[in-house]
């Protein structure tokens, strides 16, 4: 069905425009409009792109009146990180990308604080619906909370909307494509010193402060690749997948913190390359 639609997707101007306004205006699926954008910019550019991207900002701008600024910042980050891999062919430079669109994103959000003001209420109803059924755990308790969640929303439903899109490019035009480029897939030594750079920095910095998911996420994504890669490498089979997105699952924090640091020192190291037999 996917592969249907996004064969409907790049077929025209008219199909992906509808098929984007369609997709936007689905509950809990809004954000695969991003995908068909992603899609587009991918196979025909940044000009065929603004049809489908026009579609989806009709549902996106709905839902910014009501107060949800996220599904105009995952189209953004969508957009960015699609145009960036189609002008560079390196998964390792366009996650980087959205995750600065959507740090960019926070501080546009700062400027329209009576939009969270609505989200924080609607959550608030929300919670208190649910505490009334018995979940006495769940809590939001600033509507800062609430702007941090549109940032991270933005960069990672960004972020999957891309991998997703270049999925299905590869599914359409080049089987195999995509599997090969995300065992692939690298942060520079640079990009690595600016995310952690940005890391530091969201610590310290009022104006960084709540981005510290944003600038994990192309490190993570990097460890999700390498440890990919290093699997078909070595044909270890699926059973170190199993493990790793297991103790991601028990361990949590920690287990991401070693696979940002596998990430990090991949950039300088290249362990995969290391691990091809010189002929």
């Amino acid at each position: 069905m996917f592969v249907k639609l996004a064969e409907k997707a790049v077929s025209g101007r008219l199909q992906a425009l509808l098929i984007a306004a369609a997709v936007g205006f689905m509950p809990m699926l809004s954000w695969g409009a991003a995908i068909v954008i992603a899609l587009v910019a991918l196979r025909k550019g940044s000009a065929e792109a603004m049809w489908p991207f026009v579609g989806a900002m009709i549902p996106a701008g709905i839902a910014w009146s009501v107060g949800d600024m996220s599904a105009v910042g995952i189209l953004f980050c969508g957009l960015a990180g699609a145009l960036v891999l189609a002008n560079t062919r390196q998964l390792g430079m366009a996650l980087p990308a959205i995750a600065f669109v959507a740090v960019l994103m926070k501080g546009v959000v700062g400027f329209f604080p009576e939009q969270t003001a609505l989200l924080y209420e609607q959550y608030s109803m929300m919670l208190e619906q649910l505490k009334s059924d018995g979940f006495e755990q769940i809590n939001i308790e600033t509507q800062q909370f609430v702007t941090y969640s549109i940032v991270w929303s933005s960069a990672w439903l960004g972020a999957l909307s891309l991998l997703l899109a270049r999925w299905l490019q590869a599914r359409l035009f080049n089987p195999g494509g995509f599997q090969k480029e995300f065992h692939q897939l690298r942060l520079s030594p640079l990009v690595t010193g600016v995310l952690v750079a940005g890391v530091a920095a969201g610590q310290v910095v009022p104006m960084l402060e709540g981005t510290l998911p944003v600038f994990v996420m192309p490190m993570m994504i990097a460890g999700f690749g390498l440890f990919h890669g290093v699997a078909r490498l070595k044909r270890l089979g699926t059973t170190p997948l199993v493990i790793m997105y297991g103790s991601l699952v028990v361990m949590g924090p920690f287990a991401m913190l070693l696979l940002m640091v596998a990430a990090i020192t991949d950039s300088f190291s290249n362990y995969r390359d290391k691990m091809v037999p010189s002929e």
